[in-house]
């Protein structure tokens, strides 16, 4: 995806994680809202960003004090993914659409979907009449936007991208390619 801020894909592992955690929750029946799950996360990581940093202080040989280093680092970046996010979507909301464009097959034999982190369809699909063109919405859930946009088709290759924060926040269209055999 030539459009992906990679800063954006750094600070999104947590959400990515995050989401982990989610499927395996679920897996065992356990459905948490995903703002639950950030937060239980988020004050696990600022707990023990501060136990690795009181470890670090008081580390008298090196080879300890880098090794409490590191878990300070990993338990911050966590703690700053997340904080992050948070006021990212504050600051700009899901829109509550993703625009695109499908080539390669046409638009009104395709099936597109939009996915959650449980490859579960969360979207409503229009296509514009006559073009290539289509507009998925969603209801925009805190912490919790759709991850992937799938399309499918007969005689197509299924294809599947993940979603930026420009897809979901500024509206940067998702250009979608059908490899098809013609039969």
């Amino acid at each position: 995806m030539a459009d992906q801020d990679p800063t954006w894909d750094l600070l999104g592992l947590p959400g990515q994680a995050v989401n982990a955690l989610r499927g395996a929750l679920a897996s065992a029946n356990v459905e948490p809202p995903a703002w639950l799950v950030q937060l239980v996360v988020l004050l696990t990581a600022f707990v023990l960003t501060l136990i690795f940093f009181r470890l670090v202080r008081s580390s008298e040989t090196l080879i300890v004090r880098a090794t409490n280093g590191t878990g300070l680092v990993v338990a911050a970046a966590i703690l700053v993914g997340i904080a992050w996010t948070w006021i990212d979507y504050a600051v700009h909301p899901l829109s509550g659409q993703v625009l695109g464009t499908l080539a390669g097959a046409p638009a009104d034999r395709a099936h597109i979907e939009l996915l959650d982190y449980r490859d579960r369809n969360v979207g409503v699909v229009d296509i514009v009449s006559g073009s290539d063109r289509f507009v998925a919405t969603y209801e925009p859930f805190f912490g919790d936007p759709p991850v992937a946009i799938r399309v499918q088709a007969e005689d197509c290759e299924e294809n599947r991208q993940g979603l930026t924060r420009h897809h979901l926040q500024f509206g940067t269209p998702v250009s979608l390619f059908m490899s098809c055999t013609r039969g």
